[in-house]
């Protein structure tokens, strides 16, 4: 079986060390902030190619003093693009040495699974996906953050607050928009982000639970 090569781009304000055991996984260890993609996707030939193939997307946004920073991956199958989960990342990243983003992405056919950490100041935060496509029926998808189960039917969009001590997420009901290529999803995502900064009702209206720091 071969795969194509796992895509990262960088911004110019962002370091990314890349380790490809396989030729299906990608490990990366953000040491700077800024913004990264990461997407994998079956090569020609391979199985689970053409319709039963599976591709996953994620983009990575914390930048130095700028807040919300964005986190939030994609995905591609049989059963169509979706936005998996939208973290929007109330932080105070300074770009301080010890703060690191590594993230993990892993696709075999039709299952993918993401591991990111988010590590700022003294906070840490995990988050975990997994998803199947191989069902006929539909999609099973699995997110737990901070080693919390949180169950997707709920809502997609998360609002972190890094600076909280415990670590406090919210998840709200606001519905996403289906993919429409990188530059519109950034758009989308940009403007999502912002109305639940801006809209304390919005929050209060989400289901809250708080993560120790590690």
């Amino acid at each position: 079986m071969k795969f194509k090569s796992p895509s990262v781009r960088l911004s110019m304000a962002l370091v990314v060390l890349l380790f490809a055991a396989v030729d299906s996984d990608v490990e990366a260890q953000i040491t700077s902030g800024g913004e990264a993609v990461g997407d994998f996707w079956p090569g020609e030939g391979a199985i689970g190619c053409g319709s039963n193939y599976l591709k996953l997307n994620e983009v990575f946004s914390i930048k130095k003093n700028a807040t919300p920073g964005h986190v939030y991956l994609t995905h591609q199958s049989r059963h169509g693009s979706r936005f998996a989960f939208l973290l929007v990342v109330d932080h105070a990243y300074e770009g301080a040495e010890r703060d690191k983003f590594p993230y993990q992405m892993h696709v075999t056919n039709q299952k993918g699974e993401l591991h990111q950490k988010l590590a700022i100041n003294e906070s840490t935060l995990a988050i975990e996906y997994d998803c199947d496509t191989s069902d006929e029926q539909g999609v099973d998808e699995n997110l737990s953050i901070g080693g919390q189960d949180v169950e997707l039917q709920r809502g997609r969009v998360f609002y972190i607050e890094m600076r909280a001590n415990p670590v406090r997420i919210t998840q709200i009901s606001v519905k996403l928009p289906e993919p429409q290529g990188e530059v519109a999803d950034r758009k989308a995502i940009r403007k999502v982000g912002k109305e639940i900064m801006e809209n304390d009702e919005l929050r209060g209206k989400g289901k809250s639970f708080t993560i120790q720091h590690d």
